[in-house]
């Protein structure tokens, strides 16, 4: 029972452990994530602008 009780304890650690690495690792891409949208945005601004332009120069 005690060996059951050992298992069940170790097993629930591990599950925590991994459980708080995936969490760190989704705040890491949720910030990666952040600084690429911040990065491509502007870029992405002027592209619509330029394609907005095209657009009506053609009709």
């Amino acid at each position: 029972m005690v060996g059951l009780l050992s298992g069940v304890a170790a097993g629930l650690a591990l599950v925590g452990l991994l459980a708080a690495r995936l969490l760190g690792e989704a705040r890491r891409l949720r910030a990666q994530v952040a600084r690429t949208r911040a990065e491509l945005e502007p870029r992405c601004r002027v592209l619509r602008e330029l394609t907005e332009d095209a657009r009506r120069d053609v009709r």
